[in-house]
């Protein structure tokens, strides 16, 4: 999956699932197994199918009661309302996983929340908070020092120059 190659990534995911399925012992992995070809499913842009695996990894958190993982599915679910330009959704429920990123200190995942509640700001023409959340993202990824989410928090903010202040400029901080 992190290579890019999500056809060939589904593979081992066939099998866990077939080990998983019916093993009360790996209930959680189950749900791991579909958040991930869930999150696979989303990159290939198969997005009714990913929603299928995503609902079901839900019902498994919300069954052995664990929020965090809860919050990831949400992550990933948000993505595809974003995609299918449902900005208000996507935004409420990247706001909704917030507080408990920032209760079990996932700081990159809160990261990722943040901007792309900037995304969705940006989307619907609110270039105050869209900046807002952005560069809240962007400081925590320099905390942590994640330079790929660096590089995606200085590209939005390089899109608001460009389309809210000053579009030259924004267009130079793109290249």
């Amino acid at each position: 999956r992190q290579l890019g190659r999500f056809r060939e990534a589904l593979v081992p995911l066939d099998a866990a699932e077939q080990r998983f399925e019916g093993e009360p012992c790996c209930t959680k992995e189950l749900g791991r197994a579909w958040l991930t070809r869930g999150t696979i499913l989303v990159k290939m842009g198969e997005l009714d199918q990913a929603m299928r695996y995503l609902r079901r990894a839900i019902n498994i958190f919300a069954a052995v009661d664990d929020a965090r993982r809860i919050a990831k599915v949400r992550l990933v679910e948000a993505g595809v309302l974003f995609e299918r330009s449902d900005f208000d959704g996507a935004r409420g429920l990247w706001q909704a996983a917030v507080p408990v990123l920032k209760a079990g200190k996932d700081r990159h995942a809160l990261g990722v929340a943040w901007l792309n509640i900037g995304l969705c700001d940006v989307e619907q023409n609110r270039p105050d908070s869209a900046r807002s959340w952005v560069e809240k993202a962007f400081n925590i990824f320099l905390r942590i020092r994640c330079e790929v989410e660096m590089l995606r928090a200085r590209a939005v903010l390089a899109r608001i120059e460009a389309l809210f202040d000053n579009r030259n400029a924004g267009l130079r901080s793109l290249l």
